[in-house]
């Protein structure tokens, strides 16, 4: 049995909208997903949202037919509207009813990409941050792992365990004096592109120094 699929309501309409939106500006999988595999997640996302009838006749390629034929209406009608300014001719009751029911539907259109954009514009933020808070346990994890190891006692190991144990602190050591290098070598640049810290600094230098005693005899 083949089920004829019907008009798409207004509510479908807007929810295929907010849906791409949505999807194709993930900030994780967003530029990286493939068109077909895009619609399969189209179609998933709308089939989780709207009724069970949604599901029964939007099959296949209907969104995406839909999503062209959405494009297609909102340019034609950007199209007629400067023709109709440039036309010196009235237009009809007919026209008339056309355009305005052609405005309220971009209007509708133009509504719901704005809200999608602003949706996709708070997972990027969420997702930042979580990227961050990840980043951070990371690297408490990794610190606490390598204070185990350097507070860890050789001399009770066997042979294998103590070569291990000394090999991994030396490769901390190593990592913290690569980058205590790092820290170094980034104000150092800074200190040669920046010519008011450059300048702070001379003035630090040329600044008396004050002793101990003389800070005592102050206070």
């Amino acid at each position: 049995m083949v089920i004829k699929a019907k008009n798409w309501k207004e509510t479908e309409d807007t929810r295929l909208v907010r849906t791409w939106m949505a999807i194709a500006q993930d900030p994780v999988t967003g530029n990286e997903q493939r068109a077909e595999h895009l619609w399969d997640h189209v179609q998933a996302e709308l089939s989780a949202h709207l009724p069970r009838s949604f599901d029964d006749v939007r099959k296949n390629d209907a969104c995406k037919n839909r999503w062209q034929i959405l494009q297609k209406a909102s340019s034609v009608s950007n199209n007629a509207e400067l023709s109709e300014k440039n036309s010196s001719h009235p237009i009809g009751r007919r026209g008339a009813k056309y355009q305005a029911r052609q405005a309220e539907f971009d209007m509708s259109i133009a509504k719901s990409l704005s809200s999608a954009a602003k949706s996709s514009a708070k997972l990027a933020v969420i997702a930042e941050k979580k990227i961050v808070a990840l980043e951070k346990l990371a690297e408490s994890q990794r610190l606490a792992a390598n204070n185990q190891i350097m507070c860890t006692n050789v001399e009770v190991l066997d042979e294998v365990a103590r070569e291990y144990f000394m090999l991994q602190k030396r490769r901390i050591l190593r990592d913290l004096r690569q980058q205590e290098q790092e820290i170094e070598l980034a104000h150092a640049v800074t200190m040669a592109m920046d010519p008011e810290i450059i300048s702070l600094a001379d003035e630090d230098a040329d600044a008396p120094s004050v002793t101990l005693e003389e800070e005592l005899e102050v206070v």
